[in-house]
């Protein structure tokens, strides 16, 4: 009967249009009590009327009393309001005022909040045990697709940011099909269209795609051997798994088999796809690591990736959880393959490699923090596991004379396939490699090139330069939020 009452419930609130909404950082329900941590009564009633239904089956016990079997369930239920509650105790606030209060006409019951966006209702994903995976068991609070609503983007190309949800500055600089002029401060910053990762490709895509040798009829058999495998079998993702395993397609088909049990078990890929899991403190993140960005394009037309690894922080990331930096590793891959299958639409043929240049200038002593070093090994060896082949070659620009040194420790995180796509340039040919692979016109002035963004010569917010570190209350919000949602998942 409880359980009844509260289905009874929640269908009532719907047809009456509650609404959530979100004021000073927390979701709460505009009729429930606001200092419940965003708890309608449907979702108090529930676990309440599971337990009560749990008592009075432990009631028929002949070793047990009525009485005594009551006092358990009360006591289940107490232990369940605690452990339901407890962690968003911290969110109590004033009420919500008057202006803020939904309208008596809501359309549906929907939470929102500043990063969230309505969407079309997205098929569920197969339920799957996180245990599977060590990267499903750092995400053990991960938001079910199924309790939120998927919430559509807004992935509009114009000359202007879109209103409400948006993306971070460099995940869009390839919105830019020709070099910007002075005015144009920033790309459009709207964000990306929520759809699931390895769509439906155009067949005339599989024969763009530069096979060489037998290529095409092994990927054919690849995409054969993962047929029973949750995960994304375009044309793109099976060449990029060959590749990475050397033609093979036995190992091809194991390594796919492991980056899925980590990409798509758990489901926090998805979950950031379409936003359907809190990433405000990781769009926070975004303009102090990963220090890089998409933009502009190189002579073969493929996309250029700018990353700043000599300025990131790292003192911060070496007090930073590397679980908390591993799924902030999964949020930004989420972005960037979202930025490639946006270009793929736009210039209708398919992408695989993306041109990266490694700038390392101010790379010193302070980069040999232990810490650091594990962290980045970790970041480094999850990528190269679950996002193979997509780097078409690395140019190490402006290394100093620690380099080398840092070079022998960290060379080995990298498989060596990627290894061999590393060209170290010297300080004088910098400009003339640069100009080598990419045009001039995409080469931003602070490297001797044409391209600015605004004013800034060094391409900034698109391409972000962290100099200053990062925030002490960013450390500080990243620290006790993930102390306080995973105290069990501290290390890899």
């Amino acid at each position: 009967q409880g359980a009844h009452f509260a289905e009874s419930a929640a269908r009532a609130s719907a047809r009456r249009g509650v609404a959530r909404v979100h004021f000073e950082g927390r979701a709460s329900c505009a009729w429930c009590m606001p200092m419940l941590g965003g708890s309608c009564l449907a979702e108090l009633l529930l676990p309440a009327a599971i337990i009560f239904s749990a008592h009075l089956c432990i009631a028929t016990w002949e070793t047990i009393t009525s009485g005594q079997a009551f006092i358990i369930s009360c006591v289940l239920v107490a232990v369940s309001v605690v452990f339901l509650f407890g962690p968003w105790a911290v969110r109590v606030g004033a009420p919500l005022k008057a202006a803020d209060k939904p309208p008596k006409e809501a359309p549906a019951a929907i939470e929102s909040a500043p990063e969230q966006r309505p969407a079309p209702a997205q098929p569920a994903a197969a339920a799957v045990s996180p245990s599977r995976s060590r990267f499903g068991q750092c995400f053990p609070f991960l938001d079910s697709p199924s309790r939120r609503p998927a919430r559509r983007a807004d992935a509009s190309a114009s000359s202007e940011p879109a209103a409400g949800p948006v993306a971070h500055p460099k995940f869009c600089g390839l919105r830019w099909a020709r070099p910007p002029s002075d005015t144009a401060a920033l790309p459009a910053c709207g964000a990306f269209e929520p759809e699931p990762l390895g769509g439906p490709m155009p067949e005339a895509w599989e024969a763009m795609l530069g096979h060489r040798g037998d290529e095409l009829k092994l990927t054919r058999r690849l995409r054969e051997a993962v047929v029973g495998i949750a995960g994304p079998k375009d044309p793109v993702t099976m060449l990029r798994f060959l590749r990475a395993r050397g033609g093979d397609v036995a190992v091809a088909a194991k390594m796919y088999r492991s980056a899925m049990d980590e990409r798509v078990q758990p489901g926090v890929e998805r979950a950031f796809r379409f936003g359907t899991v809190d990433d405000s403190l990781h769009q926070r993140l975004d303009a102090y690591w990963k220090p890089m960005g998409l933009l502009g394009f190189d002579r073969d037309g493929d996309p250029v990736l700018w990353e700043r690894i000599g300025v990131a922080p790292c003192g911060a990331l070496a007090r930073i959880p590397a679980e908390f930096l591993l799924r902030h590793e999964v949020y930004t891959m989420a972005r960037i393959q979202q930025s490639l299958d946006e270009l793929m639409v736009r210039l209708g043929r398919p992408i695989v490699y993306f041109t990266a240049v490694e700038d390392l200038t101010g790379l010193g002593l302070q980069h040999l923090n232990p810490r650091s070093l594990k962290n980045y090994q970790a970041l480094v060896r999850f990528c190269e596991d679950n996002y193979p082949e997509m780097v078409k070659r690395a140019l190490v620009i402006k290394a100093p004379g620690i380099f080398a040194r840092i070079w022998k420790l960290v060379k080995h995180f990298f498989d060596k396939g990627t290894r061999d796509k590393i060209q170290i340039v010297g300080a004088r040919d910098t400009y003339d490699t640069l100009c080598e692979y990419i045009d001039p016109e995409w080469i931003p002035e602070c490297y001797g090139g044409k391209l600015r963004v605004g004013t800034n010569e060094w391409c900034e917010p698109v391409l972000p330069r962290p100099v200053g570190g990062i925030p002490e209350d960013l450390v500080q919000e990243v620290l006790s939020t993930w102390a306080r949602m995973a105290p069990s998942h501290k290390s890899l």
